[in-house]
């Protein structure tokens, strides 16, 4: 059965008029959308420095630390601290070192 072609135009413009609605009802939408974030959310170079401090997270991880023995307890040490003391003793074993044979 053949259509009229006046009957697949009207079709055609139902088709049209249904998808114009839909794509209306979309863009309402988002429009909605992007308003409410405008109302409702900051940008983070907006932010004080007091609300980006809340945003700070640190995690601190067993691989960090250096792990001794203690009477069969594990001490784990910060590998940072073990830097710290590393250069401080050898700071001062040069110290001693020019001392004693500055007195000689």
């Amino acid at each position: 059965m053949e259509q009229s072609p006046s009957y697949k135009r009207k079709i055609q413009i139902q088709f049209q008029a249904y998808c114009y609605k839909i794509l209306r009802g979309e863009a309402v939408d988002y429009y909605r959308y992007v308003n409410y974030l405008q109302k409702n959310e900051k940008s983070i170079e907006s932010l004080s420095s007091e609300e980006s401090g809340e945003l700070y997270v640190s995690d601190e991880y067993r691989s960090d630390d250096h792990l001794f023995k203690v009477l069969e307890y594990d001490i784990g040490i910060k590998v940072i601290y073990l830097l710290k003391y590393y250069i401080c003793y050898h700071k001062r074993k040069e110290m001693l070192y020019y001392f004693h044979f500055s007195w000689v």
